[in-house]
């Protein structure tokens, strides 16, 4: 028999994954108050990393509403809530990012206007929203959401222009979810030069200068992709395999933590950032 139990907004998990999740962030709160997350603030800055906020589907790039509701009030309270644009800005000066946090979203889902934006303005959050240009206002359906009918839905053109002038920060994810790594450098140039064009064409002009590459990993981009983002006028290329941002770190190589289902409290988050504190001293 397997024993098994529900949480609200999440799938069912194992008795014993619930125990672990239970003590992670019992761990993970205590680590809040120690010495150890003090100098971890005092020295390091966090870039945090979204895809779907919706109660309806439960997956790796899907998280409810009360979560991120409660993520983001954690992030309120226990760091410096700032946009890429102000941390991009400190790593250029040479300025502290102590304690700083930045909230994305990659990809364009539609639930980002209708559910994250309302709950990022009431909290006064800032936060930059990624999107792939060629799903944008249409209903392409990517490879990872053939599985659901109806697909989750792309924001509209109308609505991207409505985050930017909320106050939000709009950048470029390529324009067909290219992964980068893989690609020949004229294909990179063009994935990154139409998605920048698209952009720029639909925000009225406003020039955009923040990357996030698709997939995230270590693999899924190369150092001659790095300088075409660069050489086409950006001046942030993101990641999104884990890790921290510290005062050393370079603009166009920045580190995301993706925050996802297997975080069942944000707790849980402080102990894998100290974890990667620990790892990057190790090595």
């Amino acid at each position: 028999m397997t024993w098994a139990l529900s949480l609200p907004g999440s799938r069912p998990l194992k008795l014993y994954g619930l125990v672990k999740a239970w003590l992670r962030s019992y761990y993970g709160r205590y680590l809040l108050k120690s010495p150890e997350f003090e100098r971890f603030t005092k020295s390091r800055g966090v870039i945090v990393a979204f895809h779907r906020v919706n109660d309806d589907l439960s997956d790796s790039l899907t998280c409810s509403e009360s979560k991120f509701r409660m993520f983001c009030a954690f992030f309120k309270r226990h760091f410096d809530v700032i946009s890429l644009h102000e941390m991009i800005q400190l790593l250029n000066d040479k300025q502290s990012i102590a304690g700083k946090l930045v909230i994305t979203f990659d990809d364009g889902y539609r639930d980002n206007y209708l559910n994250a934006a309302p709950i990022l303005k009431e909290l006064g959050l800032p936060a930059s929203f990624f999107v792939t240009t060629g799903f944008i206002g249409n209903e392409t359906i990517a490879w990872w959401d053939e599985k659901y009918l109806p697909s989750p839905a792309w924001m509209s053109w109308e609505e991207v222009r409505k985050l930017a002038n909320d106050g939000f920060d709009v950048g470029a994810h390529t324009v067909t979810h290219a992964d980068l790594g893989t690609l020949s450098e004229p294909e990179i140039r063009r994935e990154v030069e139409n998605s920048r064009d698209a952009l720029t064409s639909e925000l009225g002009g406003e020039p955009v200068s923040l990357f996030a590459y698709p997939y995230g990993g270590k693999e899924n981009i190369t150092e001659s992709g790095r300088r075409i983002i660069q050489d086409a006028g950006f001046q942030c290329c993101l990641s999104c395999f884990g890790g921290t941002v510290t005062a050393a770190s370079d603009p166009y190589s920045l580190n995301r933590v993706a925050i996802s289902e297997w975080y069942t409290h944000p707790y849980q988050l402080t102990v894998d950032l100290l974890k990667s504190v620990r790892r990057d001293h190790h090595n």
